[in-house]
């Protein structure tokens, strides 16, 4: 957060910001996980919330929930900790908690393309590409 604090302020001496200017800067702090990790465990935590909160919406979609199994417990193990692999029910919370649409577009040889698109059509959208084991964020051009 205290990176996020300079950058903005930073942001705040330079006169005339062009779109060039402000998508490099973006594309800079974004490009390590060293500097991005603390916005990741905030997000975990948001998501976590969120399902901890819900579990009656997510609790059949959740792998390997026992019926004895504790929501909170599934979390502590697979949502929370640092890089984590998100599986879908993660990022539908994260959704969640957000008030975002998602737009999930999965790429497989195997199967045909396919696209979910989550209830919450006025909310804003996000598009994000499921490929073996992670997600992008697609942004329009």
């Amino acid at each position: 957060m205290k990176k996020v604090k300079r950058w903005k302020k930073k942001r705040r001496l330079i006169p005339v910001l062009t779109d060039r200017y402000l998508k490099q800067k973006l594309l800079e702090f974004f490009s390590t996980y060293d500097q991005t990790e603390e916005i990741f465990v905030f997000l975990r935590l948001v998501a976590a919330t969120w399902l901890c909160l819900h579990w009656a919406d997510y609790d059949q979609d959740i792998p390997g929930l026992g019926e004895n199994d504790i929501v909170a417990d599934w979390c502590l193990q697979h949502v929370t900790p640092r890089r984590v692999v998100a599986n879908r029910v993660q990022v539908w919370a994260l959704a969640g908690a957000l008030q975002v649409s998602l737009v999930l577009v999965q790429l497989n040889e195997e199967e045909a393309d396919h696209v979910y698109v989550s209830p919450e059509a006025d909310a804003a959208r996000v598009h994000v590409l499921f490929a073996i084991n992670h997600y992008d964020i697609l942004y329009p051009a």
